[in-house]
C-alpha cells in the first residue's frame, strides 16, 4: 500500500470495541487485519534501532550515562506542513527561564492555543524531535502550538520541570491575543512523559483554564505496587516475540533511571502530580483524548486512566494503535500512524 492508502485505511478502518467500560477507537494495521501482527514499519524501526545505552546501576546513574541516553533518544522526521511560522521565545517564570517555540498558521486568528509538552522520561527528549509534529497541528489544526523546552531531570526534580509547565500554560492563555489564538479554547498535550506532565497542569488549574487534555501514551502511575502487579499477559506475544517483547518493555526498561533521576524521595511516587491514576480529584479534570499503542506497557495504565477518568465523569476519547509501539507518533512522513492521529487531534481541537 502507499503511505496515502495506509492513511486511508487508518481513517475510514477505525473500529470500536468496549474494554471494561471503556469505549476504545481501535487503528488497524493498514496492510493486514492478523490479530497480534507488528506493522511493517514499526517492525523495521525496532529491528534497525541502536541499542539502549544501559547504566551500569539503573537506580544509580551518573549524569554522564544520562546525557548518554539523551543522546541515544528521538529520530529524524518529515515536515508535512505548510505556511507556518516558527520563533523561539524565552519566558521568564518563577521557577526559572523556560525557553519555548512557538508555531503558528498564517491566518490572522486561529481556533485554539496548544501548549505541546515532550516526552523523555522526565530526564530526557527535546522539542526538537517534535518540532514537524508541532508544526502540523498548527497547520491542520489552525493553532498556536507553544512547545515547552522544560527543565530536565536531574538537574531539574519533580516538581521543578511541572512547574515550569504550568507557568508556559498560564504564560499562553495570559497572552493568547499577541499569539493570534484563543485563550477560551487552551489545549495542553504531550506524550510519555510529556503526558503525564500535561495531566499534571490539568490538577495544577484550579481556574479551568484548559479545555482539552492530549495525552499520547502517558506514563500516569509509579508506584512499586504498580510496577509489580503489571501483567504482560494482556499482550499477544506470539511471533516475532522478541520484537515484541524488546516493544513492550522498552517503558519498562528505564523505570528505575526514572525514579532516580526524577524523585526527590521514593515516596513522590504517590504523589498525584507525579502518577495522577491516585488522584481523588480527577472529576475537575477537562475532556481528554488519550492515545496508546498496542505494544507498549504503558498502555495499560492510561487504559485504567481512561476508566477512572470517565467514573469521574470527565468525557474520554480513547484511541489504541495496533502493531504500533511506544514514541509512535514522532514519525510523521515514516509512520502513516502519526500522521493519522495528527489529523484525530486536529478534528479534537476544531470541536471545542
Amino acid at each position: 500500500m502507499t503511505y496515502n492508502e495506509c492513511l486511508d485505511r487508518l481513517q475510514n478502518g477505525t473500529y470500536k470495541i468496549n474494554d471494561g467500560g471503556l469505549t476504545i477507537r481501535m487503528k488497524p494495521i493498514p496492510e493486514t487485519d492478523e490479530p497480534g501482527a507488528i506493522d511493517e514499519r514499526a517492525l523495521a524501526w525496532e529491528q534497525n534501532g541502536k541499542p539502549f545505552p544501559q547504566p551500569a546501576v539503573s537506580s544509580a546513574p551518573t549524569l554522564e550515562e544520562i546525557k548518554a541516553i539523551r543522546g541515544w533518544m528521538g529520530c529524524e522526521n518529515q515536515d508535512l506542513s505548510n505556511g507556518i511560522s516558527t520563533r523561539r521565545e524565552v519566558i521568564e517564570t518563577k521557577y526559572g527561564i523556560v525557553p519555548v517555540s512557538i508555531y503558528s498558521p498564517s491566518k490572522e486568528k486561529t481556533e485554539a492555543i496548544v501548549v505541546y509538552i515532550h516526552g523523555g522520561g522526565f530526564y530526557g527528549g527535546n522539542t526538537a524531535v517534535v518540532e514537524n509534529c508541532c508544526k502540523l497541528i498548527a497547520d491542520r489544526g489552525n493553532a498556536a502550538v507553544i512547545s515547552v523546552d522544560y527543565g530536565l531531570a536531574p538537574e531539574y526534580k519533580f516538581p521543578q520541570g511541572l512547574n515550569q509547565c504550568y507557568e508556559v500554560v498560564k504564560w499562553a492563555y495570559n497572552n493568547g491575543h499577541t499569539l493570534n489564538g484563543n485563550q477560551n479554547k487552551l489545549v495542553v498535550m504531550g506524550d510519555s512523559a510529556g503526558g503525564n506532565l500535561a495531566t499534571g497542569c490539568c490538577l495544577l488549574d484550579t481556574d479551568g483554564l484548559i479545555k482539552l487534555q492530549v495525552l499520547l501514551y502517558p506514563t500516569v502511575v509509579q508506584t512499586q505496587e504498580s510496577y509489580d502487579t503489571w501483567d504482560e499477559s494482556v499482550f499477544s506475544m506470539e511471533g516475532e516475540t522478541e520484537i515484541k517483547k524488546n516493544m513492550v518493555y522498552s517503558t519498562r526498561t528505564g523505570s528505575e533511571i526514572l525514579k532516580a533521576a526524577y524523585f526527590n524521595s521514593p515516596e513522590d511516587a504517590w504523589n498525584p502530580l507525579v502518577s495522577p491514576l491516585l488522584s481523588v480529584e480527577l472529576g475537575k479534570m477537562p475532556m481528554a483524548m488519550i492515545v496508546t499503542a498496542e505494544y507498549d506497557a504503558l498502555r495499560t495504565e492510561a487504559e485504567d486512566y481512561g476508566r477512572k477518568l470517565q467514573d469521574e465523569g470527565v468525557d474520554v476519547v480513547f484511541y489504541r494503535y495496533l502493531g504500533m509501539g511506544h514514541a509512535f507518533f514522532e514519525h510523521p512522513g515514516e509512520f502513516p500512524q502519526s500522521e493519522d492521529c495528527i489529523n484525530e487531534i486536529c478534528s479534537a481541537i476544531k470541536a471545542l
